[in-house]
């Protein structure tokens, strides 16, 4: 019996950064993200490491409310970089609770005036 070849690896985003190609037709092609927002933040910390803007004492802080919360969560924890996020109350709670797993912070903020919070998410990274 012929043993099926697997895939291991050892980061989160190997196996989810790259999307997966679908021809739907003659030069008609879909890509499907599993995780988006991962890419970017994969480019832009993995350049930051690189220009030597960062380094195993930086903390990665950014105001998000949903996907790129959690690339950067993700691609940090990998990089064994701590990372803190500000948000407001429209962050999806099983992101929240997979930044949490990943060992990230979130600061939750409110809205001083009606509609959305992000001069508040903006005053509290500072």
């Amino acid at each position: 019996m012929k043993k099926a070849s697997q895939n291991i690896t050892k980061k989160i985003s190997e196996n989810i950064l790259l999307p997966t190609i679908i021809n739907l037709r003659d030069n008609l092609y879909i890509l499907s993200f599993r995780v988006m927002k991962l890419l970017p933040a994969h480019y832009i910390l993995e350049k930051a490491k690189r220009m030597g803007k960062i380094n195993d004492k930086t903390i990665v802080a950014e105001t998000s409310s949903g996907s790129f919360a959690f690339g950067l969560a993700t691609i940090s924890c990998e990089m064994g970089l701590k990372f803190h996020i500000v948000s407001d109350n429209q962050m999806d709670t099983n992101i929240m609770s997979q930044i949490h797993n990943l060992g990230g912070t979130i600061e939750i903020v409110k809205p001083v005036h009606g509609g959305g919070a992000q001069k508040e998410r903006l005053i509290a990274l500072q």
